[in-house]
């Protein structure tokens, strides 16, 4: 047979887009073909079941093969498919499986291509062989709807299909349970079905009135669940668990969402899945992280920005209470012509109809797979199309979805034929609203603003080498700044939801203006790494926040927090006045320079203190001084567009910033205690002295040895005291001993802002994991987690 044996071995999920120079994909990037091998035995006792592949997702043509004769094909990079290669297998013995993977750019495969989106090939999710008995749930098996009627009472209505591959008819019989959280049964339906050959029947089954049900919401994400048993002769043979909510919105006019009755701001964030040296090939264990540490930030909303996304970030929206807008990779799909003097940036094609039936394809099979999500609320059509000029293809699609689904809404950035209208187009709103109550309203990409974990104290930098109207670089202190203005709008328009565009730095391959990672040397030259990199989030590559993710914490959280904005040391280099506010919030000056402190908190009062020396108690800020503050910020902004340019009537933060106007500096700590109805919150920064070592932490002591689980490893450049060295970037080696292994493409990464990090995930084998960071001129540093079956 063909020797593979030099072939690279893999683990998945897995990109070949993954690179140890750029933790995202850049222009010009490999865009064609790869192979996968992969061996595996078919034991004799399971001659007479069904075997099966199934692949979560494959970017984005997938040729499948067993023993060299083919399986089946699959288009479209987000949603997964499964192909039963029971005629393909030879019994007790091994069997040969091939994917070929194409990811070379299709005009009629969405996303057609990557101004909006990188692209990563590879068979980027989990892949199972799974093994059923001959009459079997196929996939997607099972759709519940919970209908809430208005006199406090549920029906759920369960629609169950069964595949029988055979040619001979087969009794069987299905028997369906709906239970609540702890397993008792609330009712129990069953059905003798006969099932004809070659047939994938569909089995209809609506429980009584369940009185009272036990609503879910973010709050109290309660979920249910359908227990779906096929029995033959009376043994159980096959079986599946559906969770399912019961929960029901709308929309007035005048307050905006309801959920479950009840008005609802929708507080929101925009996630996309690529993460640093991983791309799209992310773990579900780091995806589930995700959703947790959005969850934490206080958000109740997230965009699936621009694709449908990993099934265990959904099962986790559910899990922990977060509504989803999820949608198709309709993205830009014709980019228009730059605009000039004269005329408007406008698509001067229409989508072609192989585009058109791939995006049905794609939506038909998102719609399929999630609809039983208690979480999604929204299906999305499209991304960046405000200027599309053909409003029919929006109407076919959202009449698409809505057979598929008629309890939900649509959304695009498209013609207002949406249920949804996004209104991160519109930028007179305000008037918008007044002329079109009756639409539904979500601003889903506010805040766009680029800006660098760490980067206190260094200029705005306008504009790439070759591209000098690209985005302004923003010390991450100013972008928060600027991020506390859009929040005092939308506190004022009650009938408006939002999603922050970004909660995580991630890639974007062909962005005319990209935003770039960028430093200055202590002569002022500007040096650039990792051009491709979109610095949009309010957490970075690896998930290390920002400023802009505690001050959305301080305004969605309830338990007492605070976080004094950008850090306490010297001046780092010269500064260009011209662009910059003598003071900025956080930001770094000379030493004989007064400085401004800014704190995020939700508590009462704050009391800031500078080496053991009270500063004052403050409370917080008037809304009219931190609109000044926002205005000072604003025309450093690519966008200082109409809905900044007024106060609205009503506009202010929930828990405005206290603010330190004239604190002289010097080195030491700076620490803030909040206080709030008797309990405490407190953070502090300190003046960091020269690098001395490296300290690595992990999320988590232990794994489970699943093959799968997976621990976070930061590592901090330290100096004596064990203060993060906050403008510390030497390369950083990370290595592995015991039954881990490394994520992502690169071992040696280069530090940000005194800090790197990696991810380690287990093996199917117990014991200790050693990680260990080493650099030129520092003492290493290790970490150790157990691994446990």
């Amino acid at each position: 047979g063909y020797d593979d044996s030099a072939w690279e071995t893999v683990h998945l999920p897995h990109t070949w887009d993954a690179t140890f120079d750029n933790p995202f994909v850049v222009t010009g990037h490999f865009r064609g073909l790869g192979w996968y091998r992969r061996r595996f035995d078919v034991p004799e006792e399971w001659r007479g079941r069904r075997v099966h592949v199934e692949f979560k997702a494959v970017f984005q043509v997938a040729g499948v093969w067993v023993n060299g004769k083919p399986a089946g094909r699959h288009i479209g990079g987000f949603t997964g498919f499964v192909l039963d290669v029971t005629p393909l297998v030879e019994w007790g013995a091994s069997n040969l499986l091939v994917v070929r993977v194409n990811d070379v750019l299709d005009p009629g495969i969405a996303p057609a291509n990557e101004t909006n989106v990188a692209a990563y090939g590879g068979i980027t999710r989990t892949a199972w062989l799974v093994i059923t008995p001959l009459v079997h749930f196929p996939n997607n098996a099972v759709q519940v709807v919970a209908s809430h009627s208005g006199d406090d009472a549920a029906t759920v209505k369960v629609t169950t299909r069964l595949e029988n591959p055979s040619e001979t008819a087969r009794e069987r019989r299905i028997e369906t349970r709906v239970e609540d959280s702890a397993g008792q049964v609330i009712q129990s339906l069953s059905q003798n079905v006969t099932v004809q050959p070659n047939q994938i029947p569909e089995i209809v089954q609506a429980s009584a009135p369940i009185p009272s049900p036990h609503l879910w919401s973010p709050t109290d994400p309660y979920l249910y669940r359908v227990v779906s048993t096929l029995y033959e002769a009376g043994r159980a043979v096959d079986r599946i668990t559906t969770p399912f909510g019961i929960r029901f919105m709308s929309y007035d006019p005048a307050g905006g969402f309801t959920l479950n009755g009840k008005p609802i701001l929708l507080r929101g964030i925009n996630r996309r899945q690529d993460y640093g040296f991983l791309g799209d090939a992310v773990p579900e264990a780091v995806g589930v992280k995700d959703i947790r540490m959005i969850k934490a930030m206080g958000a109740n909303f997230m965009r699936t920005a621009h694709y449908p996304q990993d099934p265990a970030v959904l099962d986790a929206c559910d899990r922990l209470g977060i509504l989803v807008w999820e949608e198709i990779p309709n993205i830009k799909i014709h980019m228009y012509p730059p605009a000039t003097d004269n005329t408007e940036r406008v698509y001067t094609e229409r989508f072609p109809r192989p585009l058109m039936d791939n995006l049905k394809q794609q939506l038909r099979e998102m719609i399929q797979r999630d609809s039983n999500h208690p979480s999604i609320i929204i299906w999305g059509l499209g991304d960046d199309l405000s200027r599309y000029h053909y409003p029919e293809d929006f109407v076919e699609l959202s009449s698409a979805a809505h057979e598929l689904d008629p309890t939900r809404w649509t959304a695009a950035r498209s013609p207002h034929v949406t249920d949804v209208t996004d209104a991160t187009s519109e930028p007179k709103l305000v008037e918008e609203h007044r002329l079109h109550p009756e639409r539904k309203y979500i601003w889903n990409e506010w805040g766009s603003f680029a800006s660098q974990r760490g980067t206190e104290g260094l200029p705005y930098y306008r504009g790439l080498p070759a591209d000098p109207l690209s985005d302004v670089s923003l010390p991450d202190s100013d972008a928060a700044l600027l991020m506390e203005g859009y929040l005092m709008q939308w506190n004022a328009l009650p009938w408006l939801g939002t999603a922050k565009w970004c909660m995580f730095d991630t890639g974007e391959t062909n962005a005319l203006r990209t935003r770039t990672l960028w430093e200055q040397s202590t002569d002022g030259r500007v040096t650039f790494r990792w051009p491709f990199d979109d610095y949009l989030g309010v957490a970075d590559m690896w998930r290390l926040p920002k400023n802009g993710y505690f001050l959305l914490q301080s305004q969605w959280i309830e338990e007492p927090m605070v976080h004094i904005v950008g850090n306490w040391g010297p001046a780092r280099g010269p500064r260009e006045s011209a662009r910059r506010p003598k003071q900025g919030a956080g930001s770094r000056d000379t030493p004989s320079h007064a400085r401004m402190v800014r704190v995020y908190s939700n508590c009462d009062t704050v009391e800031l203190s500078l080496n053991g020396r009270s500063l004052g108690v403050r409370r917080p800020e008037t809304p009219l001084q931190e609109w000044q503050d926002f205005e000072e910020n604003i025309s450093r902004y690519r966008y200082p567009d109409d809905f900044n340019q007024k106060l609205l009537s009503g506009a202010a933060l929930k828990h405005p910033p206290f603010v330190w106007r004239e604190i002289p500096y010097e080195p030491g700590t700076l620490t803030a205690v909040g206080q709030k109805g008797g309990a405490t919150a407190k953070d502090e920064v300190r003046t960091p002295g020269p690098a001395l070592r490296l300290v690595l932490r992990a999320d988590q002591s232990r794994l489970v040895a699943d093959d799968a689980d997976v621990a976070f490893i930061e590592a901090d450049v330290v100096d004596s005291n064990g203060v993060t060295v906050d403008d510390a970037r030497p390369w950083i080696r990370f290595s592995v001993e015991g039954p881990g292994r490394l994520l992502g493409g690169a071992a040696e990464i280069d530090a940000i802002a005194g800090v790197a990090a990696i991810n380690v995930q287990s093996t199917d084998r117990g014991g200790a994991i050693v990680v260990t960071a080493t650099s030129p001129g520092l003492a290493s540093g290790s970490v150790r987690i157990q691994a446990k079956p």
